[in-house]
């Protein structure tokens, strides 16, 4: 990949690459290209384009499109003006949780793949998946598919300068950008034995889409080998604006005193945030197979009714409660900041402060289970049970509130000899919740706070270590500690292990250490690194999970990269990895620890040409990283989410 975040012209010439998997479809081109166009004025341009299934098997191309920046600089005397800009149009799959197979016991679960579902290549995706009719959120009937997945649409422009006034440097950056979108994600609830899916009352099940639509599966025990179907959701997200401008300007200046320099820094942040989006949530039937060959399942009563249609069984939301929302908010923030600093021999110490206010102004809509609209969605002239019910957003609840909170950090820094020196930091500050409150019991009724508190998440944290350089030898060492609280949303199963989404109030602790090394000597290099954790659950709103650790909280992450540099090649390989955890805060069921190692081959056969070969998850080391429930089911069976499986690439460089 090339990187387009710093380039800014400095450097002349350019690059261009072709990317493919290997044992996976993909395919995309990259290219940059930049330098002066006199001697104050210089530019840059890059981009990217890509095409490709992706790295699990899905059965269509969900991964495409682009992207375009620029920028241009023009220099002079003490500072410089810059025009940016960028233009995003990209699709991709976002991959969620899989059914897996589990057992053992909670301290010591086996974890496998389900017959004919390895886990680490499939999806619950396919080519066969249905159209999904829906309300959007002006309630007006709208289509779309599982398999169109997360589509991002950006377009920024911006502003940079930076200039000098009476012994004064002024910074500024200023940007406005629109982004708009969808999210199409395909998310399972449950996992059931296909023989039991018809529930109690009598029926069949028969393919709703794919190769084989309309047969009827005959021995439902036997489907794909495993015998299971699984309960999903369409997670559907129409973005109609996430459009902001931001701005910061600032204001620098060094001053001689006392044998030392001080540094003061004045500054005005202020930003607009419009976040304006519809979500619903619509259940539907799947067998569970791999190779992208996954088909959405109808139910099929004794005497030919269709109980679902194209796989869907509500088009009201989750058990008809109506799952849609709608969000209409506009977010206000100003915040000015200053700090000094002071620097005297081998001390050097600082100081920070920062006050945020903020306004969230807009509408939350929402709808009843009695919310509903007859429509005859596909045509037939016949409006089905399901089509009687397509859930609407009729209900505006007002959000309307202000919130304020001061952030501030104090630091150290004390040079002990050439190659050691150590530092120290405290900081406390916050960050403003937003959305994750909307339309939840932290607003009231007129759309103000019930609770000051739950308008930012305050975050108190502390930090301080040594850091050595001598030759080719580095080393860092951080102590810290933390305290943060937050108000959102997780994904937790219920009492009977189905998926369900609840609203959380936690606060957390955790300290632990940080280190970073490495050693050059001739041609090879090592660098590695580990971060040991303690964690704690300090508050919550279930008193029983106090105490606990987080989930998914390792004691220890950690890295290594071996690597081997000539003229001709460059070799080498990260060894990533990460102790056992728990699936939930009920700190019940294990989520085993994994080592994934990737790999890497640079040559260069000629001047201005790299060719190169990654291969990631080298050993096709099956790395959860979720696990959805929160005790050994009886079934045997969970979802889960795992690292793709090996996945290898090569590519071209030509510069010029």
């Amino acid at each position: 990949m090339i990187n387009l975040i710093s380039n800014t012209g400095e450097v002349e010439g350019g690059s261009v690459q072709f990317s493919t998997g290997l044992n996976y479809e993909t395919y995309r081109a990259d290219f940059s290209v930049g330098g002066h166009l006199s001697d104050t004025l210089r530019y840059h341009v890059g981009g990217f384009y890509r095409e490709g299934e992706g790295l699990r098997d899905t059965g269509f191309n969900g991964n495409g499109g682009g992207q375009i920046k620029f920028n241009v600089t023009k220099e002079f005397d003490g500072g410089f003006l810059r025009l940016e800009g960028k233009w995003l149009d990209d699709t991709y799959t976002q991959y969620a949780i899989v059914p897996l197979a589990v057992s053992g016991t909670n301290d010591d679960p086996d974890y496998s793949s389900i017959t004919n579902f390895p886990v680490t290549t499939s999806t619950l995706y396919s080519n066969a998946a249905v159209t999904l009719p829906y309300l959007n959120g002006d309630n007006e009937l709208t289509r779309t598919r599982p398999q169109d997945g997360t589509h991002v649409q950006a377009r920024s422009i911006g502003f940079q300068s930076r200039f000098n006034v009476m012994g004064w440097t002024i910074a500024q950056h200023m940007r406005y950008s629109e982004h708009s979108g969808s999210i199409r994600t395909n998310y399972p609830l449950a996992i059931l034995p296909a023989a039991s899916a018809t529930g109690a009352v009598p029926g069949q099940l028969v393919y709703a889409a794919g190769p084989q639509t309309g047969q009827v599966i005959t021995n439902p025990a036997a489907l794909n080998g495993n015998g299971l179907v699984s309960s999903n959701i369409v997670a559907n997200r129409d973005i109609q604006s996430l459009n902001n401008f931001t701005s910061d300007i600032r204001a620098s200046r060094v001053w001689n005193m006392a044998g030392g320099e001080v540094t003061g820094t004045v500054g005005i942040y202020n930003a607009r945030q419009e976040v304006d989006f519809d979500r619903q949530y619509t259940p539907y039937l799947s067998d569970v197979v791999g190779g992208g060959n996954v088909a959405p399942l109808d139910i099929v009563n004794l005497n030919g009714t269709l109980r679902t249609q194209g796989g869907f069984s509500a088009f009201s939301g989750i058990g008809g409660a109506n799952s849609s929302q709608e969000n209409e908010v506009t977010y206000d923030i100003f915040a000015p900041y200053g700090s000094l600093n002071y620097r005297l021999g081998k001390l050097a110490i600082g100081g920070s402060v920062r006050l945020e206010t903020g306004k969230a102004e807009g509408s939350f809509y929402n709808g009843l289970a009695t919310d509903v609209r007859a429509i005859d969605a596909n045509g037939d002239g016949v409006i089905s049970a399901l089509e009687q019910r397509f859930s609407m957003t009729p209900r505006a609840t007002p959000v309307d509130y202000d919130y304020d909170y001061v952030s501030y950090s104090i630091s150290a820094n004390y040079r002990i000899s050439q190659s050691l020196s150590t530092f120290a930091r405290y900081s406390e500050g916050g960050r403003a919740a937003a959305d994750k409150i909307v339309g939840t019991a932290a607003l009231n009724p007129a759309g103000g706070l019930v609770n000051d508190s739950s308008s930012y998440d305050p975050v108190t944290q502390a930090e301080g270590g040594f850091k050595f350089r001598s030759g080719g030898l580095f080393a860092n060492l951080t102590g810290f500690w933390a305290e943060v609280s937050e108000t959102n949303t997780q994904i937790v199963p219920d009492a009977t292990g189905a998926t369900t989404i609840q609203l959380v109030t936690r606060g957390y602790s955790a300290y632990g250490a940080e280190f970073e090394g490495g050693i050059r000597h001739g041609p090879f290099s090592l660098t590695a690194g580990a971060t040991a954790t303690e964690a704690e659950i300090l508050e919550a709103e279930n008193a029983a999970l106090v105490g606990g650790i987080p989930r998914r909280q390792p004691k220890l992450i950690y890295q290594l990269v071996p690597q081997y540099d000539t003229d001709l090649f460059t070799v080498g390989a990260s060894i990533v990895g990460t102790t056992s955890s728990y699936t939930q805060d009920t700190n019940r069921l294990r989520m085993p620890g994994y080592t994934t190692v990737n790999a890497f081959f640079q040559v260069r056969p000629v001047d201005r040409v790299v060719v190169s070969l990654h291969a990631n998850n080298l050993f096709d080391t099956m790395a959860i990283t979720e696990v959805s429930a929160a005790t050994l089911p009886a079934s045997g069976y969970l979802f889960a989410q795992t690292l793709p499986g090996r996945n290898i690439s090569a590519s071209v460089r030509l510069f010029f």
